[in-house]
């Protein structure tokens, strides 16, 4: 017999960019985060002895996942690329945080790494919008 172990809720989650709400995400993994590296880099010797270093790599990627006809797609994301493109983009800030489960993702000099595929149709589709940081910290 099975015993239910929790819920897990997106809307018991606050995702926000330079503290304005993200919403209107598509089907599937809201947002996905991605590190570059491994925490440590292990090599084995010639003797079978393991030695590992840090990789001090927090850096990584944030992707949203958001529909075509979010406010938030049209507008917050769009505005933010239109600066980077034209070249005086700066940074950003990302924290996504579950109240439910209590964790916390904090991403600090984030910024758009490329543009999102755009598809245009009889049927309303996702975006992704991926962001590249330096610094992603798990906070709680």
């Amino acid at each position: 017999m099975g015993i239910l172990q929790g819920t897990f809720d997106l809307a018991q989650c606050a995702v926000t960019i330079d503290g304005l709400p993200i919403d209107g995400f598509g089907d599937g993994d809201a947002v996905t985060i991605e590190y570059n590296a491994p925490i440590y880099n292990t090599t084995v010797g010639a003797d079978g002895g393991y030695h590992r270093a840090n990789s001090n790599d927090q850096g990584g990627s944030i992707t949203f996942n958001l529909m075509q006809t979010s406010t938030v797609s049209r507008r917050l994301m769009e505005g933010i690329l239109r600066i980077h493109e034209l070249g005086a983009g700066g940074t950003h800030t990302i924290n996504i945080s579950s109240l439910r489960t209590g964790e916390q993702i904090a991403a600090s000099q984030a910024y758009p790494e490329d543009r999102p595929t755009y598809a245009f149709g009889q049927e309303v589709t996702a975006r992704e919008y991926m962001f590249r940081s330096p610094n992603i910290q798990r906070v709680g």
